[in-house]
């Protein structure tokens, strides 16, 4: 199933020949070297390469990272991206896995090297500081990072919760119900979807799962994702594990 994963980086370019610039002169010893020419930016060693896209200021992209990043941006970082000449799209159309995920990561670190500001993934709803992202990246290999960099946990107790932004990796989503207190709740989709992306089972319908020995059990059930629309980049194809509480029985008292 082909999944495109998006991400935008602002900067400090006048246009288009000097992103082109700064990226050409990114120093070898601080990581990998890429090369913008058209559409498409090629990293120069193992030749994988994405599309990009330039785009002129925004006048709402500011207010867009401060929400997406769910206050952990400083008012510096959010200022500076609002005057930002424009940023850039980062699009890789054979996204949808774990690789995936990290080859963006790197290529939208190259961008930060060159002077990016910040990134925003598009296909998740989710933004990072500059300082994050970098972070994040050099991390890559521990898969508790990429999820941090490609999943946002969302919903509220009157809805309930669930995460967006797991197609980025080729997986479903997770939910849970609007019972669970908002801390319970994003602890175990966190250990849920590291169990996808680290493990990969084959789930079956009426499956059990529990955070840990001795926790709460859960029936997982399979459904759509309908919370965004197949166009929508948040939509999910691979659809989402619905995490119930199991009832206990307690039997009926003898008389």
């Amino acid at each position: 199933m082909n999944i495109e994963s998006v991400v935008c980086v602002p900067g400090p370019w006048q246009g288009r020949d000097e992103l082109m610039q700064a990226v050409a002169e990114l120093a070898a010893e601080d990581g990998p070297r890429f090369l913008m020419a058209g559409q498409m930016v090629v990293e120069l060693v193992t030749e994988a390469a994405m599309e990009w896209e330039w785009h002129a200021r925004e006048p709402g992209l500011a207010r867009a990272f401060e929400v997406a990043g769910r206050g952990s941006l400083s008012p510096a970082e959010l200022m500076a991206i609002a005057e930002a000449p424009g940023h850039v799209f980062l699009m890789d159309p054979e996204g949808g896995s774990v690789e995936a995920a990290r080859r963006m990561m790197i290529f939208a670190e190259a961008l930060l090297r060159a002077g990016g500001l910040g990134v925003k993934v598009e296909s998740a709803g989710v933004a990072h500081s500059a300082a994050a992202w970098r972070e994040m990246t050099a991390e890559a290999h521990d898969l508790t990072a990429v999820l941090a960099a490609f999943v946002a946990a969302v919903g509220d107790p009157d809805q309930g919760f669930f995460t967006c932004g797991m197609h980025n990796l080729g997986l479903p989503e997770a939910v849970v119900p609007a019972s669970l207190d908002p801390d319970t709740a994003v602890d175990l989709m966190d250990v849920f979807t590291f169990y996808l992306a680290a493990e990969e089972p084959e789930i079956e319908e009426g499956q059990t799962f529990a955070a840990e020995e001795g926790a709460p059990l859960y029936e997982l059930t399979h459904q759509p994702c309908d919370h965004f629309g197949a166009d929508d980049p948040f939509h999910n194809p691979f659809g989402m594990w619905a995490m119930l509480p199991m009832v206990e029985d307690e039997g009926l008292e003898e008389e």
